[in-house]
């Protein structure tokens, strides 16, 4: 399960990472209560990749359904032009006080040294909104702007089955220099506040 779940927000991370959109809004957040989903920019600086808007339905996220992300994503600078374009990615199933690392179980899903090969790999469709802005949703992501509304991506319904809270934080960085910083709080499954 940690497996898919890992696999899951990648595949959420390059999808949003092939979005493009116009005005930078920074650190702006979608309530704190850890049944809703909230997401907010983490970098402490402008960088050349930030979301503006971010929002999935369903709220929780069920197994079995179709999620449907829709995104604004500005950036500033061409990103992705040398194969040094890095994700570090940490993923935690928040249970009370409790964090349990899902990049225990697989690490190669959360330091991703080739983040354009694996966008490429993943074999996604381009949605056409992006394909209109000049994007073939790979590697080199250009200035330009983009939104998406309501991209389907199915969730799996594995065997076993981890409902919960999840915190995710994505840094990227080109370079050895940051170029976006995420940070997303959902629930899977089931989730209730004890």
């Amino acid at each position: 399960m940690a497996v898919i779940m890992i696999k899951s927000v990648l595949l959420f991370v390059f999808i949003a990472a092939s979005l493009v959109t116009g005005k930078r809004v920074y650190n702006m957040k979608m309530g704190k209560d850890p049944d809703k989903f909230y997401w907010e920019n983490c970098n402490k600086t402008v960088t050349p990749l930030a979301f503006r808007v971010l929002s999935l339905s369903p709220n929780p996220i069920k197994y079995g359904q179709d999620l449907l992300i829709t995104a604004e994503l500005d950036v500033t600078k061409i990103i992705g032009t040398t194969h040094s374009l890095k994700a570090e990615v940490t993923a935690n199933l928040v249970v009370g006080d409790q964090k349990y690392s899902m990049c225990d179980y697989k690490p190669e899903y959360c330091h991703i040294q080739d983040v354009c090969k694996a966008i490429t790999d993943l074999k996604l469709p381009c949605p056409a909104i992006v394909k209109k802005k000049g994007s073939n949703c790979e590697c080199p992501l250009k200035p330009n702007t983009y939104s998406v509304k309501q991209i389907k991506i199915p969730v799996p319904n594995p065997g076993v089955q981890l409902e919960g809270h999840y915190q995710v934080q994505v840094n990227l960085s080109e370079k050895n220099e940051q170029v976006g910083c995420f940070f997303v709080n959902f629930c899977l499954g089931s989730c209730s506040s004890d």
